[in-house]
């Protein structure tokens, strides 16, 4: 019986950090007290500057009672900073012999990063279950920047201090040994000879793969357009800097007013002055250079009404919900590809016949999307 216990919480908390993962949500749990209880924050989601927690605690003397919360934080940062705090409190006895009582608590705090893992929260409010103020807090772990400093594809944690970009890596050729491009089901098409080739890594596009803390030279691939970087940039000591011929700073990359989430992409564009970058994130990293792209006057925001002709790959930043494409007059071969925050690739529509329809996203921060066409289309992200 305990082993089914063990294999189902490890079972749930696998699918919790995969579903984090994928929202791009940071998740943290950690032991909490107050004056008068002690327990379990059993989990926090954490959403750029939001998030909601399930806390367990019982009481120090009698432990007679057990205290079981459902709470919303509003942070001002996540890392370090005050935030607000309600709460949905359910108070019942270890025995069950009584019902339940519900009731509500609301309270302000500060957390505060001790390491890159690890946080303390500090908070001070009332709960009208026992009608009484309270004073408490919690030492949390963050399960996903403790798993992003983990290389799982090699024993050791390696960190390398310099680098040089000479030929990009491909990423695909790298993990699976292929040509880096996506594979056709050949169900998906009516004509696999019609086909139209999409962007292709080391001559559209070039992905250069991190590690820890780099200083690496720019290649010429690399002042071509704006680079997009995609890694562990919500922590205290992440930083991305430019550098001149001389080795001295000219660029900081990382905004201090801004919350980044646990692992997110970014774009930017270095000074023609910058000819290399230090880039210290924990675990890895992928920096890509996109030359179609000229600048960041070309980066569009939602929502946003966009048309063209042939291929194209547009870099966007915002909410997407929905997305409606009227495209492929030519009936030919016609594909729309997403680029989410963690770049993986997602194929929105392919068809070899007009097309005209609405797609349901839930897309937020920055993305690339992919257009392989061979004539005009029109799209509208909302």
């Amino acid at each position: 019986m305990k082993q089914k216990i063990i294999i189902r919480v490890v079972l749930s908390f696998i699918l919790v950090l995969t579903l984090s993962d994928i929202s791009g949500a940071e998740m943290r749990s950690g032991i909490s007290f107050d004056n008068s209880a002690t327990g379990i924050k059993l989990i926090e989601f954490i959403m750029e500057d939001e998030s909601f927690y399930l806390d367990f605690k019982s009481e120090y003397d009698k432990q007679e009672y057990v205290i079981n919360s459902f709470g919303y934080r509003r942070y001002w940062n996540k890392n370090v900073g005050p935030f607000l705090d309600a709460s949905l409190l359910i108070q019942s006895k270890v025995d069950n012999s009584d019902s339940a009582k519900v009731g509500f608590g609301a309270g302000i705090g500060y957390v505060y990063q001790l390491s890159d893992s690890f946080f303390l929260n500090l908070e001070g409010g009332y709960d009208n279950i026992n009608d009484d103020y309270y004073l408490g807090g919690s030492i949390d772990l963050s399960w996903s920047n403790l798993f992003s400093n983990i290389d799982f594809t090699s024993s050791n944690i390696r960190i390398e201090t310099s680098r040089r970009i000479e030929t990009p890596v491909r990423r695909d050729d790298q993990e699976h040994g292929s040509d880096g491009r996506d594979e056709v089901e050949e169900d998906d098409l009516e004509d696999e000879d019609e086909t139209e080739d999409g962007l292709e890594e080391g001559r559209d596009y070039f992905i250069y793969q991190g590690q820890g803390n780099e200083y690496i030279e720019l290649s010429d691939e690399y002042k071509k357009g704006i680079l997009a970087l995609h890694g562990n940039l919500g922590t205290r000591n992440s930083y991305v800097l430019g550098y001149d011929k001389q080795g001295e700073k000219v660029e900081d990359f990382l905004k201090d007013d801004r919350v980044y989430r646990v692992r997110e992409l970014i774009y930017f564009q270095p000074k023609e002055e910058t000819t290399h970058l230090e880039i210290s994130l924990p675990g890895s990293w992928q920096l890509l250079s996109l030359p179609q792209i000229s600048g960041m006057n070309k980066l569009v925001r939602t929502p946003v009404e966009l048309s063209g002709s042939g291929s194209d790959l547009i870099a966007i930043k915002g909410d997407a919900r929905s997305i409606d494409i009227e495209a492929n007059q030519a009936e030919k071969y016609f594909e729309v590809i997403i680029w989410g925050n963690n770049l993986n690739k997602r194929s929105l529509v392919k068809s070899n016949q007009f097309y005209q329809d609405r797609i349901n996203l839930s897309q937020s921060g920055f993305y690339l999307l992919e257009v392989i066409a061979s004539d005009d289309w029109e799209i509208i992200i909302n």
